[in-house]
């Protein structure tokens, strides 16, 4: 397993990985869905390389090197604004359907806290929904503390920082 930046040689993979995806109501991380990676692939692949103007990001995709697909991706924001700070933190994480409940969602975000620690984040932010138990259980099991709970637009989100 490796985490990879896209590019056009991964382009069937991505395809793929997004077809089975596109069945869930919301993918995370939303940088992967915010432009139609069918319609433009070259604005695509500009949108995962320079994210939002104002947001410095790095978005990668989990590669399963054996089986030749991707598994998830990651998007890891190097700076928080004030939004960043309650609603999402560093890093956003999801796995395909098929993929869940199999320990991958571990080793996407220990290699995305990799990523943070050769960007010199240290100290990391991790947010998931209240009911959402598998990240829950997949950030404290990678050091996760938890800070504190909040309601943001209606959603109760845990806040846990991560120390590399």
């Amino acid at each position: 397993m490796k985490l990879v930046k896209l590019d056009p040689t991964y382009r069937t993979l991505l395809y793929e990985l997004m077809e089975e995806w596109s069945k869930e109501r919301q993918i995370t991380p939303w940088a992967v869905r915010r432009i139609d990676y069918k319609s433009d692939f070259d604005l695509y692949l500009e949108s995962l390389e320079n994210g939002f103007k104002t947001i410095k990001e790095s978005t990668f995709f989990l590669l399963d090197e054996d089986e030749n697909r991707f598994i998830g991706a990651v998007n890891i924001r190097h700076e928080l604004n004030e939004m960043l700070l309650l609603k999402t933190g560093h890093i956003g994480y999801g796995l395909r359907p098929s993929a869940r409940g199999k320990g991958y969602a571990k080793t996407m975000l220990k290699l995305a806290l990799d990523e943070c620690l050769k960007l010199g984040i240290t100290k990391v932010l991790v947010i998931c929904d209240r009911d959402n138990l598998p990240s829950k259980h997949t950030i404290l099991s990678c050091g996760g503390v938890l800070e504190n709970e909040i309601v943001y637009e209606g959603h109760n989100m845990l806040r846990y920082w991560i120390t590399i």
